[in-house]
């Protein structure tokens, strides 16, 4: 598309324009591709994509959190140069569907297009001038999409763009401190459940609990797994409430490649049919600790039993003077409720004593 007057050259990307933390409740489901060919090839010439993508996408850990609220925001000065909505936004199928957008025009002719937002959620207007961190709209499954998430898209004077520089991307990248690449096995998201887990596909909010009664037979606990190497293996401890080891137990997950995805796997029951108290589940993937979880056990269960989140920390960023804050929740983001609820943020921005921004996210990340 043509140009809308913005003088200068493109502008520095001084943070990722989602409301959630990278590697931690958010993170990158498909990078850039780069080979011109029916091959992948990621700016770190792996293969964290699909091909032809001509973006970055940046996934959720379910519709539960798109539910509540994670935000979009303008990654950059601009001017809002065409949008839509009104699109269901829950889809898990990529078949072509219209999306909900923005697409914004910044400095230099460089845009950048949102896509999959949330129905209802676009908070901005063609023609209308942004500012950097303001929010233009909510993630979610809108379009031709399997799942709730960003779409950024970087459009350079008529040529997609990848933001990130590398060894197999050798123009200049955009962002101010570019964000890790996905190289390494990590959780997004884990709980236990009294009920079958498999029954909710992904991305369907899951079912969780920090409660199991002597009766449940069957005791489930679920990884949401990224980037798991080829033949991953994972080991098991159970340790009692007095701290002794109940059971070890080792497995392979059998994927012959790479995987990402929900992972089930059952409880040795061992002791746990008979021994109250808060027992932990320890699991190993690959050599590396990923939870040590804490679980209660109890002859009957009680349907009220509840406890609040655990505490946190929030951390203002950068220290200096900004355009763009950035306020990040702290504390384990797989421990943070140990009955491994969904948690909601509120974040209240005041400038000098005057509230400027007060909303409710489920992510783990705010800007202003």
């Amino acid at each position: 598309s043509e140009g809308v007057g913005w003088l200068g050259t493109a502008p520095p990307l001084a943070f990722f324009p989602q409301g959630a933390a990278w590697f931690e409740d958010m993170g990158p489901s498909a990078l850039f591709d780069h080979d011109p060919g029916p091959g992948l090839l990621d700016y770190q010439c792996g293969t964290h994509n699909y091909d032809g993508h001509n973006a970055v996408d940046s996934a959720l850990r379910s519709f539960g959190e798109q539910v509540v609220g994670v935000p979009v925001f303008a990654a950059a000065d601009g001017v809002v140069v065409a949008t839509d909505d009104g699109h269901p936004d829950m889809n898990t199928q990529a078949l072509g569907q219209p999306a909900n957008f923005v697409i914004l025009e910044h400095a230099g002719g460089l845009q950048t297009w949102n896509w999959h937002l949330a129905n209802g959620s676009v908070a901005v207007v063609p023609g209308q001038t942004v500012v950097a961190g303001q929010q233009i709209g909510l993630t979610a499954s809108s379009g031709s999409s399997t799942g709730p998430h960003l779409h950024f898209g970087v459009y350079d004077n008529g040529t997609w763009v990848d933001p990130f520089a590398g060894p197999c991307n050798t123009e200049p990248g955009l962002w101010v401190d570019q964000p890790p690449y996905p190289g390494a096995q990590w959780v997004q998201d884990h709980a236990f459940a009294r009920e079958d887990p498999t029954l909710y596909p992904w991305p369907v909010e899951q079912p969780r609990t920090g409660l199991f009664a002597f009766t449940d037979v069957t005791k489930y606990e679920w990884f949401l797994v990224r980037d798991l190497p080829p033949n991953s293996t994972f080991q098991r401890r159970y340790v009692r409430p007095d701290g002794t080891t109940a059971f070890t137990g080792t497995g392979s997950f059998g994927n012959p490649e790479p995987m990402s995805q929900k992972l089930t796997l059952w409880f040795h029951n061992t002791g746990m049919a008979s021994i109250p108290g808060t027992w932990r589940v320890e699991t190993t993937i690959n050599g590396q600790v990923v939870t040590d979880a804490p679980v209660e056990i109890a002859p009957v269960f009680d349907p009220a039993f509840n406890r609040a989140p655990e505490p946190i920390t929030a951390m203002l960023e950068p220290a200096g003077p900004t355009d763009v804050l950035r306020c990040a929740v702290g504390g384990d983001p797989l421990l943070d409720d140990l009955d491994y609820d969904l948690l909601r943020y509120r974040y209240e921005w005041t400038v000098d004593g005057v509230v400027v921004r007060d909303v409710v996210t489920a992510g783990r990340v705010d800007l202003l």
